[in-house]
């Protein structure tokens, strides 16, 4: 093999290095989006099961909420956020609220 050679196959396999890292990445990132969106999910029906707690206040039911979501990332392998979930459980009551201010009659 001369010289010319090696170089070419060096630069071929640093190429193919390369792009194959690119291309982890991308999977790792996929699959922390798609575990981090079943979280989202998940939340949403945490929060539903949640309000069924009438003899519970808004903060010990936020409290529920967040013990389910720590529960659910230890099952699924996902670290587990606390101020990154309570932002998202934050953001669905809000919307909850403006959806349920919405359906009330103004006098």
């Amino acid at each position: 093999m001369t010289t010319n050679e090696i170089i070419r196959l060096i630069t071929l396999s640093i190429s193919l290095l390369i792009s194959l890292s690119g291309l982890i990445i991308a999977i790792i990132k996929a699959i922390k989006n798609r575990k981090w969106n079943d979280l989202c999910s998940a939340l949403q029906n945490f929060i539903i099961e949640a309000e069924k707690l009438t003899q519970c206040n808004g903060e010990e039911k936020k409290c529920q909420v967040l013990k389910m979501a720590e529960n659910f990332c230890a099952d699924e392998g996902i670290k587990f956020d606390s101020q990154k979930v309570e932002k998202v459980i934050e953001d669905l009551i809000n919307l909850t609220k403006e959806v349920n201010n919405k359906d009330k009659p103004t006098n």
